[in-house]
């Protein structure tokens, strides 16, 4: 095998390699903002607050705060959407949670009837 033909194989290998570590990587980051952002609203003294803090801070980047939207809540939220939607819809998100999983997980383990 010719020398060119060896260094545009192991080009080749290099670029696949750095474009694998660099979807790793990204997806590392996405996966530590993910946690960061939910330990700072689960340890916010005002929930509420935080959470409009967290949306208007990321709706400055309004496009890429959509996509993950859609993608991780399954949204249809268009291009049309305010940050009080987006608000609503991310408390409506975890007042869900509390209700589908906490609630119920203290009536099932408690023997407790809750009423909301």
């Amino acid at each position: 095998m010719s020398k060119a033909v060896r260094n545009a194989s192991s080009c080749n290998e290099m670029k696949h390699h750095l474009a694998l570590r660099k979807k790793e990587s990204e997806a590392k980051l996405f996966q530590t903002k993910i946690k960061y952002y939910d330990n700072v609203i689960s340890n916010s003294h005002n929930v509420c607050k935080t959470i409009w803090r967290v949306i208007n801070n990321k709706a400055a980047n309004k496009e890429k705060f959509l996509e993950y939207f859609d993608a991780n809540f399954d949204l249809d939220m268009g291009e049309a959407c305010d940050s009080y939607e987006l608000c609503e819809t991310f408390n409506n998100f975890y007042c869900d949670i509390v209700e589908e999983q906490i609630i119920t997980n203290l009536t099932h383990s408690c023997g407790v009837s809750v009423l909301m």
